[in-house]
């Protein structure tokens, strides 16, 4: 043997005896679906996803047995297993592919699920299991199909394998209960459980008893607004401590306006994105929406809520994901302002009968819009100072029938997407001389150095600093304040309350 062919065997030898042969980078990964007789289960549902790369498959076999070609690597998987009116869903969280791989998810693992509250009469009115992925791409969220839940005694859920890291899934379940009409419904129940929890690394499973004493209790009144008499009510949950982990959807519960209703919440590593609007009708896009944002309460305590009310209908920034409500770019420029929110936590909208928004650069138009408290500019807007007012009226509520805003920010230009240090004030609804400003969420800090309000008892033909308090009638308000940066605003509030109410 010359050296040359020495030399190729000492390299066969030399990869094959020290594992260089490289690897196969994709495996067959073999799923056996079974029902609860134990047999293949033809009706059944896949969801198959990757955490390195986010990506999602939906396979099936009405066999069964159900064979795919993937990447190694982590995977989430479970079936949605139909036996009938049973429902069974089976989940693999942590599922490792290094190799081929065969998995048997069956129906008959799974158990029960139910959920009891304090009052005995309480029925379920919907729910949904669901999940989470946090994935390592540019695909940060993978949604898992929700299971949606109207009879505890028709479902069950089960896990086979490992927890995945907590970091990485975050399984979920909400639930809604209350007392049915005796035609069925739910408008006229005294109350409401809406309770939702989130198990990192694990999906939902499992039943749970809940005492008073976990659950905060809100006293609710729901106002009318715009001439209805019913309206939606629809709470979701998302987990405190892994914002990307929510709730992925839910169905409204009734309400009747005006009404009280008594409802409770689950507290622990939740809060609540709660939206009260006008009942559905298909013909017709609601004509307002009050969504409560981030809202969190503590077990054990007790609250008091006003819907459509409460407070004083005007502009509101609550928590939002940077750049919030108002930025500027190469892009361009884009603001909108909610502007009749209740609380500081509350987005409010209300359809105008007028509205007139414009931006201004050194005195030149730069946009303008019939929409309140929104414009929107193309291009990369120009550095400097810029003044936005926005002007709205609207006659479905008697309160703040007219709101004027007016704001003046700083731009400094650049090459990446800013939040605009825009800010609002918020009249007290307990002593209506108190403000609070709220800033654009991921604008720059600058604190407030000087702040002044005024009350008018004449729908604002005259002012005064001072407040009285006359037996009956409207009381208008009117606000300014500027921050250490420069940047000012100013709002105006026809009829923002009537002084026999407070």
């Amino acid at each position: 043997m010359n050296r040359h062919a020495l030399a190729i065997v000492l390299t066969i030898a030399l990869v094959a005896g020290t594992g260089f042969a490289a690897e196969p980078r994709e495996h067959q990964l073999t799923i056996v679906v079974l029902g609860r007789d134990g047999k293949p289960a033809g009706d059944h549902r896949l969801f198959l996803a990757g955490y390195d790369t986010g990506a999602e498959q939906t396979p099936s076999d009405p066999s069964g047995r159900v064979r795919i070609t993937t990447p190694r690597g982590r995977y989430y998987l479970h079936a949605t297993i139909e036996s009938g009116e049973r429902t069974d869903r089976v989940t693999a969280p942590w599922l490792a592919v290094h190799r081929d791989t065969t998995i048997t998810l069956d129906a008959r693992t799974t158990g029960p699920i139910d959920v009891t509250v304090p009052h005995r009469g309480a029925k379920l009115f919907n729910g949904v299991i669901g999940g989470d992925m946090i994935t390592r791409t540019g695909v940060p969220r993978v949604i898992i199909p929700g299971l949606p839940l109207q009879d505890f005694a028709r479902v069950g859920t089960a896990q086979v394998g490992p927890d995945a890291p907590a970091g990485r899934f975050v399984g979920s379940m909400q639930v809604t209960l209350a007392k049915p009409d005796p035609d069925g419904g739910f408008l006229d129940s005294p109350y409401s459980y809406t309770l939702a929890w989130f198990t990192p690394g694990r999906p939902y499973t499992g039943s749970r008893a809940v005492g008073r004493e976990q659950l905060a209790e809100v006293r609710t009144s729901h106002r009318p607004l715009g001439g209805h008499t019913r309206a939606d009510k629809l709470a979701l949950a998302a987990h405190s401590r892994q914002p990307q982990a929510r709730i992925p959807f839910g169905a409204p519960l009734p309400v009747r306006l005006p009404g009280v209703r008594t409802e409770y919440y689950t507290t622990t590593g939740v809060e609540w994105m709660i939206g009260l609007e006008p009942e559905f009708d298909p013909q017709n896009p609601p004509s307002w929406a009050q969504q409560a944002v981030a809202r969190r309460y503590e077990a054990g305590q007790r609250y008091s809520e006003t819907w459509n009310g409460g407070g004083v209908f005007g502009p509101s920034l609550p928590p939002a994901d940077p750049p919030g409500y108002a930025k500027a770019g190469p892009n361009g420029l884009s603001i909108r302002v909610p502007m009749h929110g209740t609380a500081p936590d509350v987005m409010g909208f209300i359809t105008a009968d007028r509205a007139l928004t414009a931006v201004r650069h050194n005195g030149l138009e730069v946009c303008i819009s019939d929409r309140a408290g929104s414009c929107y500019a193309e291009g990369a807007p120009r550095p400097g100072v810029y003044r936005m007012s926005t002007e709205v009226e609207q006659s479905q509520t008697p309160f703040s029938p007219k709101i004027v805003a007016t704001w003046t920010f700083r731009y400094d230009g650049g090459d990446t997407t800013v939040a605009l240090p825009i800010q609002v004030i918020r009249f007290d609804p307990a002593d209506r001389l108190n403000i609070t400003v709220q800033r654009n969420p991921g604008a720059a800090h600058a604190a407030v150095v000087d702040s002044h309000v005024e009350v008018s008892y004449d729908d604002g033909v005259t002012w005064q600093h001072e407040l009285t308090k006359p037996h009956d009638g409207w009381v208008s308000l009117r606000g300014r304040v500027v921050d250490s940066a420069g940047n000012t605003a100013e709002l105006t509030v026809i009829r923002a309350y009537r002084a026999s109410s407070v």
